[in-house]
């Protein structure tokens, strides 16, 4: 499980979840979209269900990559104990993939003990991050190297106010528009989709033909094909 308010959603969001269930060998990773982020109340630009139905569409060609509503369903502030309740089932085991300052944020937490007790913490570290720590003891935890793409919510929507270009950011998104001083929400979810499948056919596209060129070059190197998965083209 992977949450977060995904304001907007972007490259880097989609990459580390593909690239945590490849090394973590997990069925499925969730892109859960909080509802009511109660930490970041007056912070968060796009409603719920516009930042949902984004990041339902960057998901769609990321094989093992899904959306969830749980917590947009759920009129409750977003607490990670109570999602993973929600989404527990027999024999079903999760592990939640944060960010090193999602960990170092955990004391704050709603419900932290009951958090302990549902799930493995998978510390994402990025190039250059200092390593994360659990809040305690007695947590499972693990540590997942990723690629460092410079990017974030925050600089999309600074380039997308300021009118500057994000394709190489892969986000798909069209267009905000201003809604009072300093505020913005998204001027056109359809249009913002219709774009995010446009970049997803491309994505497709290349994808195919990197792994035919691999294929054609490399055989069934295990290491090339490792790297061809961690690239998201496997």
């Amino acid at each position: 499980m992977f949450g977060g308010t995904f304001d907007p959603v972007h490259v880097g969001h989609v990459a580390a979840a593909a690239d945590a269930r490849w090394a973590l060998h997990l069925d499925v990773v969730l892109l859960v979209v909080a509802g009511d982020p109660w930490q970041k109340r007056g912070q968060v630009h796009a409603s719920a269900a516009d930042r949902l139905a984004l990041v339902r569409a960057a998901a769609e060609p990321v094989d093992g990559v899904e959306a969830s509503s749980v917590e947009v369903d759920r009129a409750a502030p977003s607490v990670t104990a109570d999602t993973l309740e929600a989404l527990a089932a027999p024999g079903r085991e999760f592990f939640l993939l944060l960010g090193a300052d999602a960990v170092a944020n955990m004391p704050t937490w709603r419900r932290l003990d009951d958090t302990r007790e549902l799930a493995t913490i998978v510390a994402v570290e990025r190039a250059g991050d200092a390593h994360a720590e659990p809040p305690g003891d007695g947590w499972r935890f693990e540590r997942l190297a990723v690629p460092r793409l410079d990017v974030s919510s925050s600089d999309v929507r600074a380039r997308l106010a300021a009118g500057r270009p994000v394709v190489t950011m892969k986000t798909g998104f069209s267009r905000f528009c201003p809604v009072g001083e300093g505020l913005f929400e998204y001027g056109d979810v359809a249009g913002a989709i219709a774009a995010i499948d446009a970049v997803n056919s491309d994505y497709r596209r290349h994808s195919r033909a990197a792994r035919m060129v691999a294929a054609e070059y490399f055989g069934s190197d295990p290491v090339i094909s490792a790297l061809m998965t961690g690239a998201g083209l496997g």
